[in-house]
């Protein structure tokens, strides 16, 4: 994330290629904090001690407000990808930490 901060600050002025560097960091963040989410899901799963479960759904929480205020609903991606498949993880991930 850190070299992609830095490509932010040096990307020229063209509008096309600082949109696409920060779609890749909105992709790169929303991605990192699923893998978070599944692990203390899996934390919880196990009866790991601690509040597995409550941080779980805090970062659950964290990435459907993400979703909602910077995920395009309007693109359709053709191939699927990630972003079709977000909200739909984050549904099954919600109904099974109940």
């Amino acid at each position: 994330m850190a070299l992609l901060e830095q490509a932010l600050e040096a990307a020229p002025a063209d509008p096309l290629t600082r949109g696409d560097l920060l779609w890749l960091r909105t992709r790169l963040g929303i991605g990192r904090r699923f893998a978070e989410l599944l692990a203390s899901a899996w934390e919880w799963r196990l009866d790991a001690p601690g509040g597995a479960r409550a941080t779980a759904q805090g970062i659950l929480d964290e990435i459907e407000d993400d979703l909602r205020a910077h995920v395009p609903r309007d693109t359709v991606d053709p191939v699927g990808g990630d972003v079709a498949a977000w909200s739909t993880m984050a549904k099954k991930l919600r109904a099974a930490l109940g």
